[in-house]
């Protein structure tokens, strides 16, 4: 499963319900939503880099989220 279509399409097998597409959609985006803010221990990851005296702002990488 790796598309939204492919979840949403599970979640109505599961209910043998079609004609909730709209409302499936919905629900599985507010539940990516809510797993999404929770800080998962498999997903953490540590980095370093070197800072000098001249520098005062720093980018983060593309993929930091909190």
């Amino acid at each position: 499963m790796s598309t939204l279509a492919a979840l949403v399409n599970d979640v109505g097998d599961d209910l043998t319900r079609y004609d909730l597409t709209a409302q499936c959609s919905a629900a599985v985006v507010a539940a990516i939503r809510q797993i999404d803010q929770k800080r998962w221990w498999f997903s953490e990851a540590t980095a370093t880099f070197t800072t000098t005296s001249t520098t005062s702002n720093y980018t983060l990488p593309s993929d930091f989220k909190a």
